[in-house]
């Protein structure tokens, strides 16, 4: 079994709403062990938009990466999930920020999250659940990569 830590996120429509219910799909298919508080937090990459609600959440599987990545792909279709602008505002966004302690880069599957590193609204809840995570490639801690990232309003909610 392999730990596997997911990205939640949404700004649009009801976004609590659109994060529980994309937890009970996860759910639906892993055994959550662990999930973080809900965070209000500011859009990032230079699109307007309004402010996202984020958590994470650690799921046990035997699958694969990729057939993570299917799965999750997946719950954002059945969501209605699309995909026009990148970093544009989004009904849910699913993303997996590690598997394990692999490194991998297949295609258009990258783990650890490319922009990990830089998120500071993935980087805060992800310390809530796994703060003895350290990157694969650069070995650094979580709370190590958090006081790299530019400061942005990550508020808790829940």
């Amino acid at each position: 079994m392999v730990t596997v830590h997911i990205g939640i996120g949404s700004n649009l429509g009801n976004r609590k709403n659109n994060v529980n219910r994309a937890i009970a799909a996860i759910r639906r298919r892993y055994e959550i062990s662990l999930k973080s508080g809900i965070y209000e937090t500011e859009p990032v990459g230079g699109i307007k938009q309004g402010k996202f609600y984020n958590c994470v959440v650690a799921i046990k599987t035997k699958h694969t990466a990729r057939q993570v990545f299917e799965v999750l792909s997946g719950i954002e279709k059945k969501m209605g999930r699309k995909r026009e602008i990148k970093w544009g505002p989004r009904n849910i966004d699913l993303d997996i920020l590690t598997y394990g302690n692999r490194s991998i880069n297949d295609g258009n599957l990258v783990i650890p999250h490319p922009q990990l590193h830089r998120r500071r609204f993935v980087l805060v809840p992800l310390g809530e659940i796994a703060g003895g995570f350290r990157h694969p490639v650069t070995g650094e801690s979580v709370e190590e990569m958090r006081q790299k990232t530019p400061e942005i309003s990550v508020r808790k909610i829940k």
